[in-house]
Order: structure tokens, then sequence, then C-alpha cells
């Protein structure tokens, strides 16, 4: 069995410890229109800046990652609003559920990233580099591609061996309008998109500032 501690739960938002590593989840947004607005502006920044602006990975796994666009875009995007209000209560919770004295430090975002992963794609196991706590807010979900938080103890192990653990990685089925946060430096995916269309995610490096390196 895979152990899940939960830390907190206000009915609302939720921190829970699977596989040891602590983790946040919280339906964001419910509202069918504003999930629909949000799609379309994901949509319209993939179509005006595909060109020569994404970093696109697509000799890796397909997928079109943006670049930073925290100042330049998502400050001027009304529709995004209500998910940036979230980031700051998410950290206290996630911070308090921790015994984490965040106090009297000042919470950053250090960048922001769309990601908009097509059909048949996978996002490869990564971390997230020079910050503390990431977020990935689900802004259209097709079907398919699950989020995967990789068990830190198995990293070595053979798939095989992975799959008959009780140590396995901890899976989550998302949908439009979850937002998960999770300590950065721990490994984590998807599986494959099975639909036949575009799943767009935005991703959030948010940090305590006097920690975070220089950009």
């Amino acid at each position: 069995m895979v152990f899940d501690l939960t830390l907190y739960n206000d009915g609302n938002i939720e921190v829970i410890m699977p596989i040891g590593v602590p983790f946040l989840y919280t339906k964001a947004i419910e509202d069918e229109a504003l999930l629909q607005e949000q799609k379309r502006v994901a949509e319209e920044i993939v179509a005006d800046h595909s060109d020569g602006w994404g970093a696109n990975w697509a000799e890796q796994c397909g997928s079109w990652n943006s670049t930073d666009i925290w100042d330049n875009i998502l400050s001027e995007v009304s529709e995004f609003e209500p998910i940036i209000e979230t980031l700051s209560d998410c950290v206290d919770i996630f911070s308090e559920a921790m015994s984490i004295d965040i106090e009297n430090e000042n919470i950053v975002v250090r960048e922001s990233w769309l990601n908009a992963n097509p059909p048949g794609n996978v996002q490869e196991c990564h971390i997230h580099s020079f910050t503390h706590f990431a977020f990935v807010y689900y802004i259209y979900v097709p079907g398919g591609g699950n989020f995967v938080l990789d068990n830190p103890l198995t990293y070595e192990w053979p798939p095989d061996m992975k799959s008959d653990s009780p140590y396995s990685n901890a899976v989550f089925e998302m949908s439009a309008g979850d937002l998960i946060m999770f300590p950065t430096n721990v490994e984590h995916h998807t599986t494959v998109n099975t639909s036949d269309e575009f799943r767009y995610s935005l991703a959030f490096n948010v940090g305590i500032e006097k920690y975070i390196p220089s950009a």
C-alpha cells in the first residue's frame, strides 16, 4: 500500500503526504465559463508566440513550453487573476502544514510559463531548479495525461520493480480548474495525453525571495 498522511484539509484545500512527499491540491476554479475563457487565452498565447518565442521541446517529448510570461503577459490577463490570488494562500497553508516558518519572509513568484501538450504527448520527468514551491494549474484537460510524483526512494529501480513496489509513484488524475503544489526538488512527469486535443496548463515557481538566486 502507499501511505497517504493528511496534513491539512478544510474541505477546499488539502495537503497530503503520498510517498513521503508533501502535495497540495485544490479545485481552484469551477466556473465553466471562466475555464473556457482561460482556454481561449492559452490558445491565443500559443498562436501568437509559438514561432521562435516558446521553448519548443518537440525533439524530446513533443510539448510546447513558453518562456517566462509572469511579467509581460500574466500581469495583464484578468482571466488568471483568481489563480494568482490563490497562490499566497496555498503557500501559507502548505508551509504551516509542513511546520515551515515563513511569517517574516517575502514570498515571490520567480517565473511562470504555459504548457501546451498535444495528443500523444508526455511531459518528461524533471525538477524545477533555484526555487522552493512548484505550482501547476490545469486550464484544459481533454483526457489522459495524469500527473505523477516520482518516488525519491525508487529513482534507480528498474520499471518492473517500481510497478510492484509498495513505494510506487503517486499518480493523480487531473481536471480543468485543478491547482496543485509540491516541492520543486521532487521529480515529476505526466502520462500520455490520450485525447485528440491539446492539454493546457500553467506552471509557477514560487519561493522565499532571499534564498532565490538572481535570474
